[in-house]
């Protein structure tokens, strides 16, 4: 697939899509994706994700990799600490800190910023789904495809 470049708000950036979950769906089926502005294009920013072994000490695919494994590990909790990653912002849970799908993808970036900080990785703002819930305007707004899916 090529990279899509965009102009929004009179800035050019390459929008890549960050799947955290089991994106291919050969598991739990569950992944959530962020939408992500680069400065670079996304041959570039997998050079970077490559690179993190050596820059960090650990492969960043490493991290909540395992069925139902959502605390981040100790070698990691350091690493980010002497980044000077906000830990604050993560939830302590019996003196470990699990992570959301959302606090995934801002270390992910936060990572690949340090790797290479041209990259400028940022998640995109949210943008509006044409579904919702209950009615608007005194209408419900079906989507089609449910059956599409076991």
């Amino acid at each position: 697939m090529e990279d899509i470049k965009v102009n929004y708000q009179g800035e050019e950036f390459y929008l890549i899509n960050f799947p955290v979950g089991d994106w291919s769906d050969d598991g739990h089926g569950k992944c959530n994706y962020f939408l992500v502005s680069s400065k670079k294009p996304t041959k570039e920013v997998r050079a970077a994700h490559f690179e993190a072994p050596k820059v960090l000490g650990f492969e960043i695919g490493d991290i909540c990799h395992e069925y139902e494994d959502r605390y981040l590990e100790e070698n990691i909790v350091t690493k980010l600490k002497e980044l000077n990653y906000d830990m604050d912002k993560l939830d302590q849970d019996d003196d470990r800190i699990s992570l959301s799908p959302e606090d995934m993808a801002d270390i992910w970036l936060y990572l690949l910023n340090h790797i290479n900080p041209e990259l400028n990785l940022k998640l995109f703002p949210s943008v509006p789904m044409i579904n919702f819930y209950g009615f608007e305007d005194g209408k419900h707004l079906r989507t089609p495809g449910y059956g599409l899916f076991e």
